[in-house]
Formats: C-alpha cells, sequence, structure tokens
C-alpha cells in the first residue's frame, strides 16, 4: 500500500515540475519543450534507476514511476508527432519521433553512464565493508 502512495506523491510532484517547466519555457508546450523534458527525464532515469533498483523497490516507486513518470510524457510526445504530420508533413513527424527516441536513449545511457563514472568514484574513496567482513569471519 506504501508503494501506491509513494507513486501518487512522485507522480504529482512529476506532473507539477513537467506543468513548470511548460510555463517557463513556454505556456503552451511546443515540440521544443516536450523533447527538452523528456530528453531530462530519460538522463535522470538512467542516473537515477541504478541507485534506486539498489536502494530496494520503493525508490525505484517513487523516483522512476512517480516522479520521473509524472514529469515526462509520452502521449504528449506523440500528439506533438500527430500534430506535425498533420501540419507540416510527414517527414518532419518522422524526424521528430526519430530523433527524440534516440536521443532519448542516448540521454538514459548518458545519465547511467554518468551514474557509474560517480559510482566509482565514490567505490574508490569508502573502503570495501562487505570484503572486510568476510576477512573478519
Amino acid at each position: 500500500m506504501l508503494d501506491f502512495f509513494l507513486v501518487a506523491l512522485g507522480g504529482g510532484l512529476g506532473s507539477v515540475a513537467r506543468f513548470g517547466a511548460s510555463q517557463i519555457f513556454g505556456a503552451s508546450p511546443g515540440v521544443y519543450t516536450i523533447l527538452g523534458i523528456n530528453l531530462l527525464g530519460s538522463y535522470i532515469m538512467g542516473a537515477v534507476m541504478p541507485w534506486s533498483s539498489a536502494q530496494k523497490q520503493r525508490g525505484r516507486s517513487f523516483l522512476g514511476v512517480g516522479v520521473l513518470g509524472g514529469f515526462t510524457t509520452f502521449s504528449t510526445f506523440i500528439l506533438e508527432m500527430y500534430g506535425l504530420a498533420h501540419g507540416p508533413g510527414f517527414m518532419q513527424a518522422f524526424i521528430y519521433g526519430v530523433g527524440g527516441l534516440g536521443c532519448g536513449l542516448g540521454a538514459c545511457w548518458a545519465g547511467a553512464f554518468s551514474f557509474s563514472l560517480l559510482n566509482a568514484r565514490y567505490d574508490r574513496a569508502e573502503p570495501e565493508t562487505e570484503l572486510e567482513n568476510e576477512e573478519i569471519s
């Protein structure tokens, strides 16, 4: 039951953050605002999910499903592609869709890579407690 509450709380926070970003960068979310929000969310997802999965399911529920699920918006991304296909043309919609998905995957990978670099640096600074415990046994 706590996981449902964490998802709802995180989703509310993520949705408010997305709404705030759309107000700052344009009252009516446009193609570039939605793309930017989704790329930022993909980067954060890549960086945060390895940490949150290590911190148990509740971190994943709150951060991944809740906050980042509320912040990013696949449905609006699709709606923007639909609008491009029926307005400026199919090719712009295709480039936006393929480019957005490709850049999103790249942003997620970059976030995961950034996390691994920070984690490696932190691991070098802290002694390995698991190995120390095994040596004592």
